[in-house]
């Protein structure tokens, strides 16, 4: 089972392993919520795509707020990290999810 609180109304819900990137709504608040996959880095590497030493880290800590790339993740987390890292696939620090780090605007 995976423990994880809704992003609007803090609700925390479990759902099964087999449930990892599918949607459910949450009972209290209906939000539609993706179920957090558990080991993102190791599920990659099983499968070929980004080795754990490519990913990148987030949030990082950051000294110049000039060179900060701000973004969230699709479970509503905001993310922070360095413009260094524009371009390559991240995890977010909440849902544990890659994705991908957009370049600043």
């Amino acid at each position: 089972m995976i423990q994880f609180k809704c992003p609007k109304c803090g609700e925390v819900m479990e759902a099964p392993s087999s449930l990892q990137g599918q949607t459910l709504s949450c009972p209290d608040c209906k939000q539609t919520i993706v179920v957090p996959r558990v080991d993102a880095a190791d599920e990659a590497e099983a499968a070929g795509a980004v080795g754990a030493a490519q990913l990148a880290p987030l949030p990082d800590p950051l000294a110049d707020e000039d060179e900060v790339v701000r973004f969230t993740c699709s479970c509503g987390q905001p993310v922070k990290t360095a413009a260094e890292h524009a371009g390559k696939i991240g995890v977010c620090p909440v849902c544990k999810r890659e994705i991908p780090i957009p370049h600043p605007s």
